[in-house]
């Protein structure tokens, strides 16, 4: 008996030395990916491992607020974007359990305001991606809306029901869309007959004990313990304001420690039914859907694998808020990454966590995910190098940025990516060459190098004959956003005039397809009649395609 106790006690020993053997290289790992934002001059992050319900890690680097010089906490409320859209699903699974509500209900049951599209939108759709509804931010900064103003549920709301036409028929394809979760927000309001955000405290924050965990309803509110919100500048952070109030594919304020109870909520068997876990931890399946679609999303979550084993994730990104959930369901482990500036890649970080703490766990022949981070030009950097150039050799390059990426094109031939490393060097390896900034006094330098040749200034081309796009400037109208257009000439430059007189530079991709430089506008596509006149233009973005716009005047270069 002594001995049955003696070699208990050994594999007990064993097994803590092993479990205390992993938190520590998981802790030393985790203290190496926090070292470069743990300065008192720079914006950082919180992250936490949980396992079995109880925490493994907790740490945090790097300012809340950089004007008063306030650390990070577990405690700091970050705004955590699209990790918002579990909740909203979660409060749907509720109503689904007690059969308030059906996935297979048809949308207009609840929202007859919604138009008629010919095909019936489902519950199903509106969680997992699969409407075809356009993205409600695509449509409202398409309509001259800007990301620091202040944007309700109403506001989206009114340009979703004003759409005519979906990106493709319900249940055919998947496109990830913020409008359906804000139609599942409404959805929970009418049946339950209560405020979004109370609902969800009531029901969702109090019992799991997340206890600073809010949707926002007010822009005015005032937060305890919120952090700042930084984007990067040529002389290092300046704030990235955000004043949305919309509620459902996002809106959630959160602290570390609420998503921690969170996650300790989800593991704990005694809490959750297996109907509940079975809804939220499975990519849901539906009678009649087609077979090639390949489903991936479920209760406002991504169920992938990671190196071999199950990961139920998501992500979210608003202004230079970053933030990450994702769980090992087999392994009852849970990571977290919240951080307050853009070049965070928080789920990039929590796979290099994830390979520490679950190291002995892990399928050992599927390759680990190297460290990164982002490297974003700051957008005065990206304006300035923008435009025409000729080189040493005669050879004209065109440089031009679409939705922050940094592209070079000679003439005639294909563009070619350029990619920051800082933000005043800016390198394609395959084509070995490289672009300088420099910022001295008002004057903005650029040079250029091809292979291990020196450096050489180059001179943007002032003096650009722009009548080839004559035919193209005039009013444009689009019903579905409310909107007019004046497709102008400003400078050395073509581009549209926005409402609130915003002018977004094009670039010509093609004949006659154009693109900007902001992601909610990436292609414009123009329309000619048969007597090959331009008629219009068509812009299509990834989450919103088919906006129609006609053209109603044209404008003359004088």
């Amino acid at each position: 008996m002594i001995r049955m106790i003696l070699t208990f006690l050994i594999a007990l020993f064993a097994s803590c030395s092993v479990v205390a053997q992993l938190r520590d290289n998981a802790a030393a790992r985790v203290d190496s990916l926090l070292m470069e934002w743990d300065h008192p001059d720079m914006p950082g992050l919180a992250v936490a491992v949980v396992r079995d319900g109880k925490v493994l890690l907790k740490k945090t680097a790097g300012m809340a607020n950089l004007e008063y010089k306030i650390p990070i906490t577990a405690n700091t409320v970050f705004t955590v974007a699209s990790i918002s859209k579990q909740f909203t699903a979660y409060a749907i699974a509720q109503l689904v359990i007690q059969e308030r509500l059906g996935l297979e209900d048809e949308v207009h049951q609840y929202i007859p305001e919604l138009p008629d599209y010919g095909h019936p939108i489902t519950i199903f759709n509106l969680l997992t991606h699969t409407s075809g509804l356009k993205d409600q931010y695509d449509l409202l900064y398409l309509a001259g809306w800007k990301p620091e103003d202040v944007i309700s549920n109403a506001d989206a709301l009114e340009l979703i029901y004003r759409q005519q036409s979906l990106n493709f028929e319900p249940g055919t394809a998947y496109q990830y869309s913020n409008s359906g979760y804000t139609l599942l927000a409404l959805i929970i309001e009418r049946i339950t007959h209560q405020p979004f955000a109370s609902w969800c405290r009531e029901h969702i924050f109090l019992p799991a004990k997340m206890d600073h965990a809010f949707f926002i309803t007010d822009f005015r509110q005032l937060i305890a313990n919120r952090a700042e919100s930084y984007t990067v500048t040529e002389t290092g952070f300046a704030r990235s304001p955000i004043q949305s109030t919309t509620n459902g594919p996002n809106g959630l304020h959160a602290t570390l420690d609420d998503l921690v109870a969170w996650t300790v909520f989800l593991n704990d068997a005694g809490r959750l039914d297996n109907r509940m876990r079975e809804l939220i931890e499975q990519v849901p399946s539906m009678s009649g859907k087609t077979d090639s679609l390949q489903l991936f999303y479920g209760f406002g979550q991504a169920i992938t694998q990671y190196r071999g084993e199950k990961l139920i994730w998501h992500d979210g990104s608003d202004a230079g808020y970053r933030s990450y959930v994702g769980r090992f369901p087999d392994q009852h482990t849970a990571i977290i990454v919240l951080g307050n500036q853009e070049r965070i890649d928080p789920k990039n970080m929590a796979m290099q966590v994830a390979d520490a703490v679950l190291a002995d766990q892990l399928d050992a022949s599927s390759p680990t995910v190297p460290a990164t981070q982002k490297n974003i030009a700051p957008v005065s950097v990206e304006e300035a190098i923008e435009g025409q150039y000729v080189l040493p050799a005669g050879q004209q390059l065109e440089v031009f940025v679409i939705d922050h990426n940094i592209y070079a094109r000679f003439a005639g031939a294909d563009g070619f990516q350029l990619f920051p490393q800082g933000k005043d060097k800016f390198i394609n390896t395959e084509q070995a060459v490289t672009l300088y900034y420099q910022k001295q006094g008002n004057e903005d330098i650029i040079a250029w190098q091809k292979g291990n040749s020196e450096p050489v200034p180059i001179q943007q081309l002032t003096d650009i004959d722009l009548s080839a796009f004559e035919e193209y400037l005039g009013t444009y109208r689009c019903d579905d956003l409310g909107v007019r257009y004046a497709l102008v000439l400003r400078g050395n430059r073509i581009g549209l005039i926005q409402p609130r007189n915003t002018f977004i530079p094009l670039k010509q991709v093609a004949g006659d397809e154009f693109a900007s430089g902001y992601w909610w506008l990436k292609q414009v596509q123009f329309r000619r009649d048969t007597g090959h006149a331009i008629v219009g233009f068509d812009i299509n973005n990834s989450r919103a395609k088919g906006l129609r716009f006609e053209k109603v005047d044209t404008l003359r270069i004088n």
